[in-house]
């Protein structure tokens, strides 16, 4: 099962986020409770408004996240605004994609939104083909992994009028409207045939 944090406010070490609380990202998953869990790794990216750079700091690994020596020692040092982190839990089928191409958030070059997804879109496998016909081309070549996660954001990407523009609250709810409705028009068509 997927978890996902955020964060936006005052600047904050990021083990205050994600280590310390009994219920930070990485503290749900305990020895206790992950060998229930497949554990596909972790993700984040991480901005701090002080330091005037739009650019994240983005830290992907494959390795359960309580076993992260790296990410324990980052997080004590890091400080953001901003957070968007990710740990991916993975049904175990030799068709899931596994690897760091696949861990969010996604963002891609130019795009001035992330996202990070906790769920599944049932029988992906034949929902990406006719999803592509939807997919700005320019957005479609920047598509690295197999995750049902990186299409959708490249579909909620199609959806805005300039995709590398900050885009207020109203386009980003019609964005996303948008999107949804694509995904239930896609799924519909593939069960009526």
């Amino acid at each position: 099962m997927c978890r996902v944090t955020a964060y936006l406010g005052p600047e904050i070490r990021l083990d205050s986020l994600l280590m310390k609380p009994d219920n930070g990202l990485v503290r749900q998953f305990r020895p206790q409770r992950h060998g229930l869990l497949n554990l596909a790794g972790f993700g984040m990216m991480a901005w701090n408004d002080d330091a005037g750079d739009r650019e994240p700091l983005v830290y992907r690994n494959t390795t359960v996240p309580i076993y992260d020596a790296n990410l324990d020692s980052l997080s004590r040092k890091l400080s953001a605004t901003t957070l968007l982190a990710h740990v991916r839990g993975i049904p175990y089928a030799p068709s899931v994609g596994y690897g760091p191409q696949n861990l969010h958030p996604f963002q891609f070059a130019g795009a001035r939104l992330a996202l990070a997804h906790n769920g599944d879109l049932s029988d992906f496998t034949r929902l990406r083909m006719p999803l592509l016909e939807h997919i700005r081309p320019e957005l479609a070549a920047q598509i690295r992994g197999t995750t049902d996660s990186e299409y959708i954001y490249a579909l909620f990407l199609s959806q805005l009028g300039d995709w590398r523009s900050e885009p207020d609250v109203d386009e980003i709810i019609a964005a996303l409207s948008a999107t949804l409705r694509i995904l239930t028009a896609v799924r519909s068509a593939l069960k009526a045939r």
